[in-house]
């Protein structure tokens, strides 16, 4: 029995390949027979930006290669795709890679504000007379209720054949339910599927002693002030993870960071300040000390999970915010609220595989 995913399993970002990892790792502790879909079109390849890309090869260097061959190391140990690429929808259709279900997820797949929101071949177009599932898919960016008849019947149209359709925010839920698509389900972010103890295996030494952690998405007027606070409030180091546009007083800069380093440093820090959804939910998966400076795109998928862990307290959005780092947050009730989500998500997956794959050898 056979089960192929399609996601954004090559970009250069480290929430993708970690979601990618997660989801297939759980598919195959169910004892399928799963890969991943080696699709790399144009857009992934330069990142959705081709001037963006090329001003990174530019300044970055041997850094940005580096960080290429990290991440590709990363998807030949632990993703299992097929072994035919595909650049193009045109090549999927010529030659569909053949399984018994299609799933299409997790990550900002439908985010129509990206590229990959406006291909065919994550809604599966290539597929004929087999089941499609969507897991997890987020549309990224809030979409009101009553927002562009346009966009809603793009999704309907492009949605309506699916046996199962689940989202990672409640917001987008609202917006495919409003848009005519029935019984759309809410579940967790695959990473959250993984047991924290599977996770561990990637945590090795640590080499920095104590730390602070700066991971953000994008820039922040708030961010130096509020590293110079922690750094007299821990009286430690500061590692900032990512691109050389969101400098801080930081100690440490790591630019090069693969999908396994991104975790050991997470689960290692003293203190993590973000602004990223994977980088808020590891701190969740390993409890630790955290504050999120929401970013202006996208910030649905963080103030969501924020909501339904009980944790919006841990926002700053102004200096009086600041002392949220002296109050930890409260697990226990956090990973109650949240054990109740994954339990159902997991059960979804078993259940419509199952309806699917049954009697198939």
């Amino acid at each position: 029995m056979k089960v192929l995913t399609i996601t954004l399993h090559n970009s250069l970002n480290c929430g993708s390949s970690l979601q990618a990892y997660a989801l297939q790792q759980f598919i195959r502790s169910l004892g399928y027979d799963t890969q991943i879909i080696e699709y790399n079109p144009k857009y992934v390849a330069n990142e959705g930006h081709i001037v963006r890309n090329f001003l990174k090869r530019i300044f970055m260097g041997r850094q940005y290669k580096s960080k290429r061959r990290s991440f590709q190391m990363f998807k030949e140990r632990y993703l299992v795709c097929t072994d035919r690429w595909y650049s193009s929808l045109s090549e999927l259709e010529t030659d569909c890679p053949q399984a018994d279900v299609y799933i299409t997820g997790s990550d900002q797949i439908w985010n129509t504000g990206y590229p990959c929101g406006r291909d065919p071949a994550f809604y599966l177009s290539f597929v004929r007379n087999k089941p499609k599932i969507a897991y997890a898919a987020s549309l990224g960016e809030r979409h009101e209720k009553n927002e562009n008849m346009e966009l809603k019947g793009w999704y309907k149209n492009k949605l309506n054949v699916f046996s199962y359709i689940s989202v990672r925010e409640r917001a987008s839920k609202i917006f495919l339910t409003d848009a005519g698509l029935q019984n759309i389900d809410f579940v967790c972010d695959p990473v959250l599927l993984v047991e924290r103890q599977d996770w561990l295996k990637f945590c090795t030494s640590n080499p920095y002693g104590d730390y602070i952690v700066v991971y953000l998405v994008e820039k922040s007027k708030l961010l130096n002030q509020y590293v110079m606070y922690l750094k007299r409030l821990y009286g430690c180091k500061v590692i900032l993870i990512g691109s050389f546009l969101n400098k801080c007083h930081n100690d440490i800069q790591i630019y090069n960071d693969a999908p396994i380093d991104f975790v050991n440093l997470i689960y290692h820090a003293k203190f993590i300040i973000t602004s990223s959804f994977h980088a808020t939910v590891f701190s969740h998966i390993f409890s630790k000390e955290f504050a999120v400076i929401m970013p202006k795109s996208n910030a649905e998928r963080i103030e969501d999970f924020l909501s339904l862990t009980n944790m919006k307290d841990r926002i700053v959005q102004s200096d009086t915010d600041f002392s949220i780092a002296t109050r930890r947050p409260d697990y226990t009730k956090a990973h109650q609220l949240l054990d109740k989500l994954i339990l159902h998500s997991k059960d979804m997956i078993k259940s419509e595989l199952a309806k699917h794959c049954r009697g198939k050898e």
